[in-house]
């Protein structure tokens, strides 16, 4: 299965020993082959199984529905389907409604900030002036970047067929920066946030990547790019000039979920160079070494979400007093009170599959407050229907 832009999105067939793959159909779900020479998958909720001449690399004869009502796994692009050998296993589709909440710090929702919306929101972004929210929903399939009013009234930001995700906002809130795949596999675009004049592509390369913040100057864009062989790194966009990206956090670790501090002299970030996802300081641009602030592992789904309830219980001689301020603000943010908070976020839905591309479902207001995307329903189990020597069915065709 490939994603990247619209014209190339589809399930692709490869050869071991080399050669371009070829695209034998065009898909925004994944699909699943099986012997004796089957591809499945599910398509407007029904999952069929078509002929797939692997030798000449094409699909052959008309698709035989399986079964109705099966699920595709909510803003993924995978089918809940599993096949080995003449047992196929599939569940129902779940349809998760969400909505977007303010939460005080102790964990009590104080305000509800527009409808139910069972599109997948994800990724919020609060407006300087805390009264907007950027997000992105999905709509038959595509992602694109909404606005909420302040009357809760929501609107579509952007209209590409491709997928346009994770929007960050300008410190002054004229414009937004956010991740689309309309030019390969995840670039960044800017907008005017009045909607006044059209998206403009800012960094286009090779990359897949996302934005994670922008700098209270207005001068940088911090943003993760997934690198084949590195993993996620951390780089700064300058906004204006050359807009040549700086590298900031470069390892064969996944380096994700950069974040700059108030004063934009840090940048604080996790990474699972340690065995699993710590947070870590560093300066901004640099140089300088880091230093690493949790010591019970973070929650890397989506980046920063929850840490363990250690605290600084002393400063090391080579530690900066900022960066020390800095850490103990983090570790604060992230206590056995917040953690009650997060209790209430839904996982996030991710259009792209590396964990960089989705933060997670809340943010933090200048007050404090968390505005929160949380699941409106309780979380039910679906059945997993399991059917044996369903190439049966087929042998009759």
């Amino acid at each position: 299965m490939a994603l990247g832009q619209v014209q190339t999105h589809g399930i692709y067939v490869a050869s071991l020993d080399g050669g371009e793959p070829v695209r034998i159909l065009a898909a925004d779900t994944e699909a699943a082959f099986a012997t004796p020479g089957y591809l499945l998958r599910v398509l407007q909720g029904v999952l069929t199984a078509q002929r797939l001449d692997t030798d000449r690399e094409r699909l052959v004869g008309d698709p035989f529905a399986l079964a109705q009502a099966v699920g595709t796994d909510d803003g993924l692009a995978r089918s809940a389907l599993s096949v080995s050998g003449n047992v196929l296993a599939y569940r129902p589709g779940v349809v998760t409604r969400r909505e977007i909440v303010r939460i005080d710090r102790t964990g009590n929702v104080i305000e509800k900030v527009g409808n139910r919306d069972e599109r997948s929101p994800a990724n919020p972004a609060l407006a300087p002036d805390g009264r907007r929210v950027a997000f992105n929903r999905t709509e038959q399939g595509n992602s694109d970047v909404w606005l909420l009013d302040a009357r809760g009234v929501a609107t579509r930001f952007t209209f590409d067929e491709a997928n346009d995700v994770r929007p960050i906002w300008s410190p002054d809130g004229t414009q937004i920066v956010f991740s689309s795949v309309r030019m390969g596999p995840g670039d960044l675009f800017l907008k005017p946030a009045s909607g006044a004049s059209p998206d403009q592509p800012i960094l286009v390369d090779p990359l897949s990547k996302v934005p994670l913040d922008w700098s209270a100057d207005g001068r940088f864009i911090l943003y993760a790019a997934q690198d084949p062989k590195n993993g996620s790194d951390l780089w700064a966009l300058p906004v204006n000039g050359d807009r040549k990206p700086v590298p900031i956090v470069q390892s064969t670790f996944d380096d994700i979920e950069g974040q700059f501090s108030p004063d934009g002299r840090w940048v604080a970030y996790a990474s699972n160079e340690s065995g699993r996802y710590e947070t870590y300081v560093r300066p901004f641009p640099g140089p300088g070494g880091r230093w690493q602030v949790s010591t019970e592992g973070v929650h890397s789904h989506g980046g920063l979400r929850t840490e363990g309830t250690s605290s600084m219980s002393r400063a090391t001689a080579d530690s900066c007093p900022r960066c020390l301020l800095l850490a103990r603000t983090l570790v604060r943010w992230r206590s056995t009170l917040l953690r009650r908070c997060f209790r209430r976020a839904s996982p996030s839905a991710a259009t792209s599959r590396w964990a960089a591309a989705t933060r997670g479902h809340y943010v933090v207001a200048r007050d404090g407050r968390f505005l929160m995307i949380t699941p409106v329903d309780d979380a039910v189990a679906t059945p997993i229907t399991i059917m044996l020597n369903w190439t049966a069915a087929l042998a009759k065709k």
